[in-house]
């Protein structure tokens, strides 16, 4: 999916003109107004808690999320210095200038939640927390931990 950020959101067909043939209709292309980014306070910071880079741990994997300098709130809450969490599993870090993506790989807690169990397939992983602003947007600067890998043991 690609995203062109403008004032507005729209969907349209762009004509294709090819010499001497008549106009073909384009796919449509989907255009999302982009809200612009919070400054985030300074010293502010996310990381996982209590889980260590490298660690073999048995599933369903609890993670706890931690943030300093700012409070927690559910998405579209418009509180100062406040923000929610979204969890990357095994990809890479998100366009902070672009929505974050919306599927296994990216799972987002816009109800405020601060800790979850995950159903990791035995193996290994990396994790990543991303925080974001009440409009689902990334703060300026992005506030994103350290990857963490880990090890899901299979249950016995």
């Amino acid at each position: 999916t690609r995203y062109i950020s403008v004032t507005g959101v729209q969907t349209c067909a762009l004509p294709i003109y090819v010499p001497n043939d008549p106009p073909v209709a384009s796919p449509p292309i989907t255009v999302v107004a982009v809200e612009p980014r919070i400054s985030a306070p300074e010293g502010a910071a996310v990381s996982f808690i209590g889980m260590q880079n490298g660690a073999t741990v048995p599933g369903p994997v609890r993670l706890y999320f931690g943030v300093k300098g700012m409070g927690v709130a559910p998405a579209r809450s418009e509180v100062p210095k406040t923000g929610h969490f979204h969890v990357v599993i095994d990809a890479d870090t998100p366009d902070p200038d672009l929505p974050i993506p919306k599927d296994d790989r990216h799972r987002s807690f816009p109800d405020g939640a601060t800790q979850t169990d995950l159903n990791l397939e035995p193996g290994l992983h990396t994790l990543q927390l991303v925080f974001t602003s009440f409009n689902g947007r990334s703060f300026d600067p992005p506030l994103v931990s350290k990857r963490v890998s880990i090890r899901v043991r299979r249950r016995r």
